[in-house]
């Protein structure tokens, strides 16, 4: 006999699925209308910068200090509003979430949104290096929150709408919607569940529809379409595995070095240390204004046209640096566009060196694709998500003839970034985390 009471897992489930699709649907929108605005709002403020700076060169001699104090002005008001208001929103604000989503921890979700989207408009529009992804995914994360407290949700799905926060922001501030959801699955949780997937799957394709209705149908990077590479060059997708795994250790380990290092300037009254970060970029905007800021122009650059390897060489170490004491500052910004900006600058690095012994037709097309390959293997290496980094690099550029070699490098920077007993960059941060807040 056919079980047809109101308690039959059958209709216990279409009832689930009934309640994240109410919930699910308005999330994705309004993670997509925030990432939008996030975005529209850091290139105003990025261009406010570089104009300030074009500004200050008709100043005459003392024009330089105008633009290093609107630069401190600006990253020094970003840290002191997160410093004060909601620490939560530090960083990229991915640790936070995962925080909640598996050790109970609660998030102040309207604080945490509202500074985490001035404060990273105010910090990497002064020129921090940082990225507004990881920021995006925490006001996703926070949405979710929100609506779960206002809509009374059921406790068993509270942590399913949050995650299908996280991942509509991330899909929204990429245009991937399909690494939207793989992340949450790879990263945050790390199982798939049917009620998971289904709301992160609503929310993720929502946030993308937003977003391509407003900016179009266009990857985030606009790049010609690399060729598919014959087998016989996989070897060199091999040897950017290990260089990306070698580079992600590296990566992980000056960065939670640095944030240590910072510790204390993070507790300087009124926000102190982040001016003194700010003035730092500042000085290096003054001189290099394509250096500084959140990197998405310069990853343009990188996969556009064929720089040198001394040039990228140049950015990369220059951009390593100052990512390093920008996130030590304590300002509201993540890693995501800086660590596949440096994957594709290693990546051209890679191939240029190379050259000699690469065939010399189609030399553009071959750094094209070796800076693709990089980000993806680079993403593996540091966040250790492979899934998430290969098919986010993917939808970024439309370079799914890249897939073989994609894979080939990530496992390999995986099985180095492992083999060398490194920690995932948002793990490490997270026990850190835990252990200072005991």
């Amino acid at each position: 006999m056919v079980e047809t009471s109101s308690n039959s897992p059958a209709i216990r489930r279409e009832g689930r699925r009934r309640r994240l699709l109410v919930r699910a649907v308005p999330l994705g929108l309004l993670a997509g209308l925030v990432a939008v605005a996030f975005e529209l709002m850091l290139v105003a403020a990025e261009r406010a910068r570089r104009l300030g700076f074009i500004y200050a060169e008709d100043l005459g001699q003392w024009g330089w200090l105008v633009a290093i104090g609107g630069c401190a002005l600006s990253v020094g008001i970003g840290v002191w509003l997160v410093q004060a208001l909601a620490p939560d929103a530090a960083g990229s604000g991915i640790p936070q979430i995962k925080a909640v989503l598996h050790h109970n921890r609660t998030m102040r979700a309207l604080r945490v949104l509202t500074v985490k989207f001035l404060g990273g408009v105010l910090a990497i529009g002064g020129g921090l290096t940082l990225g507004r992804e990881g920021p995006t995914v925490q006001m996703g994360a926070a949405l979710g929150q929100y609506l779960s407290d206002v809509t009374d949700t059921h406790a068993e799905d509270r942590r399913i709408i949050t995650s299908a926060g996280a991942g509509a922001g991330l899909a929204a501030a990429f245009n991937a919607p399909l690494a939207g959801m793989l992340f949450v699955i790879e990263e945050l949780h790390g199982f798939i569940s049917p009620p998971l997937l289904f709301a992160v799957f609503i929310a993720a394709v929502a946030a993308d529809v937003v977003t391509r209705t407003i900016f179009g149908q266009v990857s985030a990077f606009h790049v010609p379409m690399p060729v598919i590479p014959p087998l016989y060059e996989l070897p060199w997708a091999a040897l950017l595995g290990i260089l990306a795994g070698l580079s992600g250790v590296l990566f992980n380990r000056a960065l939670l070095y640095t944030h240590q290092l910072m510790a204390s300037m993070r507790r300087w009254p009124f926000g102190a240390g982040g001016f003194l970060v700010g003035a730092l970029v500042g000085v290096v905007g003054w001189f290099l204004p394509d250096v500084v800021g959140s990197g998405a122009a310069l990853i343009e650059q990188v996969l556009g046209t064929d720089m040198g390897w001394r040039t990228a060489l140049l950015f990369f170490g220059l951009r390593f640096a100052l990512t390093m004491i920008s996130y030590g500052s304590g300002a509201a910004g993540g890693i995501f566009a800086p660590l596949l900006l440096f994957g594709a600058l290693m990546g051209t690095i890679t191939a240029d060196l190379l050259q000699p012994w690469l065939p010399s037709d189609g030399f553009g097309q071959q750094q094209l694709a070796a800076a693709i390959v990089g980000m993806g293997a680079c993403f593996t290496a540091i966040v250790r998500a492979p899934l998430t980094g290969i098919v986010i690099v993917l939808e970024m550029t439309d370079g799914f003839h890249l897939l073989l070699p994609l894979m080939v490098a990530s496992l390999i920077a995986y099985g180095v970034a492992n083999g060398l007993n490194d920690t995932p960059i948002y793990e490490a941060l997270l026990k850190r985390q835990l252990a200072s807040s005991k």
